[in-house]
């Protein structure tokens, strides 16, 4: 990470921020809300079962081997199409990042991409999106916030 934090941070935390990368190309705004959800997990760390939310969930495997980013497959690892009904629209996933453009048509009126696409075409609404999100006061919600390395926007026109 290419900021230095100002605070202690919590030792859960620390393998989640020395994995930080700020990604290139992305709009300061991002960078911004990465950094401070960042600043923000760091800060909070793991909830504990003092909250009632984690009251029965161990978190101390994630503490021992921490899921930073993974690396991606091989697009050849994918599984076989065939079987599949035609006239279908569909999504192809890898490791949670969309590998190619849907195959099939979509409804007009219908506006499903990845989140790197919408940045670049529909900027705004990512934006408003991103940034509305009031749940960055939570550990796992500010970690995702962070860290997310792609996404998908659906906008339905009215």
């Amino acid at each position: 990470m290419s900021a230095v934090l100002e605070f202690p941070v919590r030792p859960e935390a620390r393998p989640y921020v020395e994995a930080f990368a700020e990604s290139a190309g992305e709009p300061q705004w991002l960078c911004d809300l990465r950094r401070r959800s960042l600043n923000r997990f760091a800060e909070l760390g793991f909830p504990s079962r003092r909250s009632e939310s984690w009251r029965y969930f161990d978190l101390q495997p994630l503490e021992r081997a921490p899921l930073t980013r993974a690396v991606p497959a091989s697009v050849d690892a994918m599984p076989s199409q065939s079987g599949l009904r035609e006239g279908r629209a569909m999504l192809r996933l890898l490791d949670g990042r969309g590998i190619s453009a849907f195959s099939g048509e979509l409804p007009d009126g219908i506006w499903f991409y990845p989140t790197r696409r919408a940045i670049g075409e529909r900027p705004g609404l990512v934006r408003e999106t991103m940034l509305s999100d009031g749940d960055v006061g939570r550990p796992f919600a500010a970690l995702n916030a962070a860290l997310f390395a792609d996404g998908f926007v659906l906008d339905v026109a009215p």
